[in-house]
């Protein structure tokens, strides 16, 4: 390493032991960062691919420069925590969001989306496999999820939803299907449904907490099954 690029790895790295960047906080833009430092680009980044080596800093493309190493959340693709997690895991996830998700939607549902939300349930009432089903229930808990208008929680829940497609964690390989069960998941929605449609969001959250819990007391056996 050349001395300036040496220089200027040696500021940075006392900015951020300093504080003057805390942990987990992005560095200023490359742009400013090279008027800050008075040196060309080509030399703050052969300067700050050091740092990253020292896992002093990671960096993102489109992102920016961040303090520290670079989190497992980001290292992770969607694949890999698929694999990593556990149902118990994306249950409980569901469990902290979709209740708050279902208040929302009571709040602010359109009709267009309740529309939508009758259809899907509907459909998953006649659903005759569990890939019918899986099909109509991933499309209701989206509309319920998108009526809530919250940006942050739709990102947040399709997330939750892509994990969950993993081959790991569906049914639709499993062969024997349960009437029963997929007519109390039904029931279930239908209380969901008929909570956001009256604009009541304390039943609704009610409902689909119950709906949630009541899915990490069945959904486990069935998914076995078809493992």
């Amino acid at each position: 390493m050349s001395k300036l690029r040496e220089s200027v790895a040696e500021t940075i790295a006392e900015w951020i032991a300093s504080a003057r960047y805390p942990i987990h906080s992005r560095l200023p833009a490359e742009r400013d960062l090279v008027k800050m430092l008075g040196v060309s680009r080509g030399t703050l980044r052969n300067a700050l691919d050091h740092l990253e080596s020292e896992g002093i800093v990671w960096r993102q493309v489109g992102m920016g420069t961040y303090v520290g190493s670079r989190p497992a959340s980001i290292v992770g693709s969607l694949a890999t925590l698929s694999v990593s997690t556990t149902l118990a895991e994306i249950l409980e996830a569901r469990l902290s969001f979709e209740p708050i998700v279902a208040r929302f939607a009571a709040i602010r549902a359109q009709s267009q989306e309740l529309a939508m939300m009758g259809k899907y349930l509907a459909d998953g009432a006649q659903a005759q496999t569990w890939g019918e089903w899986e099909k109509w229930d991933e499309l209701f808990h989206r509309a319920v999820t998108e009526a809530s208008g919250n940006g942050i929680l739709i990102k947040t829940i399709d997330q939750i939803f892509r994990i969950k497609t993993h081959s790991r964690w569906t049914v639709r390989s499993t062969h024997d299907f349960n009437p029963r069960l997929v007519a109390r998941y039904s029931r279930e929605h239908e209380k969901i449904f008929h909570a956001i449609r009256s604009n009541d969001p304390d039943s609704a959250e009610q409902a689909m907490r119950a709906h949630i819990k009541a899915l990490t007391l069945t959904i486990g056996p069935v998914i076995a099954k078809g493992h």
